[in-house]
């Protein structure tokens, strides 16, 4: 009697759910319907994926996944033509696992995925600013999910409607859905540049935009910049960060984090030297060195707060342990930012200056002061560090109320006197 051909089926193998909360996708090789063998095919599946591969006509991923589960059964099928009319489980078993592919990783196309991808280069490059928003985001984007496995084309512009929703009904401020959704459509853009699985069509950003809005920037006027210089405290942790807040601000309105990397080999003649931190992977072609004039003010508070060993290779200002991971200074500067800022607020309120003021506000009030000084867009370009004057143009646009009502004030006043 001539051996009947073992079939083979696709089988989802529900009885229990592996750790990523998904279930094996299996072939099924049969004599007999009790005589029978199950074998991986190394796809994990939700059974709801699994039915959406099986449809008539498959799209986008599922149609990938498909298309890698038939060519699993076609290679077995053809494992057991070759068998035939001696066919045994065991020498299927062996010859099956010898010619096995492993099929495409579906988990690619997923966000978490090529999160992760992007998180290992940003170390690399030691972006660990852009890599703590990048977590924060995905962070929401898959609590509003609620699921691990989100896949790139789940993401539609209604998807992203609901989500905006959902952060405002959190409270989130609209700025706060835009830095999201921003991050969202740059990990869109950095996976089909990898050309991971994502189809061109799965591209929500051409009918959703992120939400942005200018909010006017808090600063201190040159008058209220000497209220500061002139404050007085026995508390050592205001001084310091009353201190560390004029220093950014002579040097060209710095953040922490770039004073932080001076070493007194960047002192040339009367100028320190340096490019920004914020920069230094994102300009490559033309990155703009910073020149910062060596006040009498800011040599003073070199010699108050800085390192008394002026060595080359020595940081000017004692902000950073050389000791530490790059990681770990990068905590600490930012643990250093937010209680600096805090302080400086607390100053704010004795001085009885009504404004939010923040480390970071040192640069805005320079940029501020350079403007109503007189000085060109030109200059304040090269004295910020910006590589375009698009840039300049935009960020001295949020300081035109104030020069309005200022000269305003001065009209009227010009109207009383006559």
């Amino acid at each position: 009697m001539q051996m009947k051909k073992p079939t083979v089926t696709v089988i989802l193998d529900k009885r229990r759910k592996k750790d990523n909360d998904l279930y094996p996708v299996k072939i099924r090789v049969s004599m007999t319907r009790e005589d029978n063998r199950s074998y991986s095919t190394g796809i994990d599946l939700s059974e709801d994926e699994f039915e959406k591969s099986f449809e008539r006509n498959p799209k986008y991923r599922y149609k990938d996944i498909r298309n890698s589960i038939d060519s699993v059964v076609k290679k077995a099928e053809g494992i057991i033509e070759g068998l035939m009319p001696f066919f045994n489980y065991d020498s299927f078993k062996n010859k099956f696992n010898q010619n096995y592919e492993e099929p495409q990783s579906y988990e690619k196309s997923t966000l978490l995925f090529v999160y992760n991808e992007l998180a290992g280069e940003m170390k690399l490059r030691e972006q660990l600013g852009n890599l703590s928003i990048y977590k924060q985001s995905v962070n929401s984007i898959l609590d509003f999910a609620s699921k691990k496995n989100l896949y790139f084309e789940e993401i539609t512009p209604s998807f992203l409607v609901k989500y905006e929703k959902w952060m405002r009904e959190l409270g989130k401020q609209t700025n706060s859905v835009g830095i999201n959704t921003r991050t969202l459509r740059a990990m869109f853009n950095y996976a089909r540049k990898k050309k991971k699985y994502i189809p061109m069509e799965c591209y929500p950003f051409d009918n959703y935009i992120p939400p942005y809005e200018r909010k006017p920037k808090d600063f201190l006027t040159p008058s209220e910049i000497r209220l500061l210089n002139e404050y007085k405290s026995q508390s050592i942790e205001r001084m310091t960060a009353r201190d560390y807040w004029l220093v950014c601000y002579f040097c060209n309105g710095a953040y922490l984090s770039d004073i932080a990397n001076f070493r007194f080999k960047n002192i040339q003649g009367d100028f320190i030297v340096f490019y920004r931190e914020k920069t230094k992977n994102t300009l490559r072609e033309y990155r703009p060195y910073i020149k910062i004039y060596l006040t009498k003010d800011l040599k003073e508070f070199i010699k108050k707060i800085g390192n008394q060993n002026r060595a080359p290779e020595n940081f000017i200002f004692p902000l950073r342990d050389p000791r530490a991971s790059q990681e770990e200074n990068w905590n600490k500067l930012r643990s250093l930012n937010s209680n600096m800022s805090k302080l400086i607020r607390k100053i704010m309120k004795e001085l009885g200056i009504e404004k939010k003021i923040s480390m970071r506000k040192s640069r805005h009030s320079l940029a501020n002061s350079l403007k109503n000084s007189g000085a060109s867009t030109e200059f304040i370009q090269e004295t910020l560090g910006h590589a375009d004057k698009q840039t300049t143009e935009n960020y001295l646009s949020e300081f035109e109320d104030d020069l309005r009502a200022s000269i305003f004030e001065k009209v009227v006043s010009l109207k009383r006197q006559a």
